[in-house]
């Protein structure tokens, strides 16, 4: 019998485990790693630079809205926790988040919403991360997305 992510949260939530930001961090990190197939190193600084100089040529579109999140990424998962590293992945995906939300493309949307907490949590911001997290388990089960329904019910 396979319980829902969000009631495993809930869960360890209400209950009040001491470790359970870190559960719910170390969850959901590895829930984007599956579902949005995050690989921060298939991306270097010369696949960065030529991702920007893609972007300043690009329509706004889903194409932008995924070299944005690449940069995000690939600012996010740098080696070593540097402040301005954080800030570039917060700009990028604003304007990921920006653009996703006019074109009304709900993967894209969802994908900004998870990295968010990625990054929430990074900054060490744990409680805003933890219920950024509910909001989106709250999202992708309410928007009915196939493929974030899938991946929460595989777990």
């Amino acid at each position: 019998m396979r319980i829902p992510v969000a009631e495993v949260v809930l869960l360890l939530i209400g209950k009040g485990f001491k470790r359970s930001i870190g559960l719910i961090y170390f969850l959901f990190l590895n829930i984007i790693a599956c579902q949005f197939r995050i690989c921060a190193q298939n991306i270097n600084r010369q696949m960065a630079v030529k991702i920007l100089t893609e972007l300043a040529k690009s329509r706004p579109d889903t194409s932008r809205v995924r070299m944005l999140t690449d940069l995000d990424k690939y600012n996010l998962f740098k080696p070593g926790e540097e402040k301005n590293d954080l800030d570039s992945a917060s700009y990028f995906l604003e304007k990921a988040r920006s653009l996703s939300d006019a074109l009304h493309a709900l993967k894209w949307q969802h994908e900004c919403q998870s990295i968010a907490v990625i990054i929430l949590m990074e900054r060490g911001q744990t409680e805003a991360g933890r219920l950024q997290f509910l909001k989106v388990i709250k999202d992708f089960e309410l928007t009915k997305d196939a493929e974030a329904e899938a991946m929460l019910n595989s777990i």
